[in-house]
């Protein structure tokens, strides 16, 4: 099967960052996720290939712009037991926003869980991430790696404790942390309401 998206919307990620509502902002090492064509308008069309069952492979550009080279390659493999992700970047003139994520998700009973990798072109940003989801529960543990050896990991999660009964209404709890003192630690509570 053969499927074609045009319009703005936002590109499929093979990096698990997992709730991240609370994760801290690095403060030695960012990392790299190969997250950089994301935003809904980075990319306009995308082209999709189902060729086995579970298997996905796509390519998604931006007509908008004539930038052909600006692209993202992007493959998942779903079986019962696992799914394989992996994307490929591709940023005109910018090695640092170019490159590629992997990922593999398990169900462990009632829990997922997830490692995760990615690298750019440039060769001195990495990601490396492990997420757990269970039920309303979400944690990653995620360890950054920039130039000059700069290290950093970061840790973080959220917990939803739903609506109390109220129709509309969610509240998250969440924290995060990094091994960095000059990392601010986040902690807090999020409450939505839907009208």
């Amino acid at each position: 099967m053969v499927s074609v998206t045009v319009g703005e919307f936002g590109s499929a990620d093979a990096f698990i960052v997992g709730d991240d509502s609370w994760a801290p902002a690095a403060s030695v090492a960012a990392g790299f996720t190969a997250e950089d064509l994301d935003d809904n308008g980075d990319q306009d069309i995308r082209v999709a290939l189902t060729p086995a069952a579970g298997l996905t492979v796509a390519a998604t550009g931006n007509l908008e712009n004539g930038d052909a080279a600006n692209y993202r390659l992007y493959a998942q493999y779903a079986a019962d037991a696992f799914t394989v992700t992996a994307n490929r970047d591709e940023v005109k003139g910018n090695d640092d926003l170019s490159g590629y994520a992997v990922s593999l998700s398990l169900p462990l009973g009632e829990a997922t869980v997830a490692l995760s990798f990615a690298a750019n072109d440039a060769a001195d940003d990495t990601s490396t991430a492990a997420n757990v989801a269970y039920g309303a529960f979400n944690a990653t543990v995620r360890a950054n790696t920039a130039a000059a050896d700069a290290d950093e990991t970061v840790v973080y999660g959220a917990y939803n404790v739903g609506g109390f009964g109220v129709p509309g209404l969610n509240v998250d709890l969440g924290a995060g942390f990094s091994n960095e003192t000059d990392t601010e630690t986040e902690m807090g509570v999020e409450v939505t309401y839907a009208f």
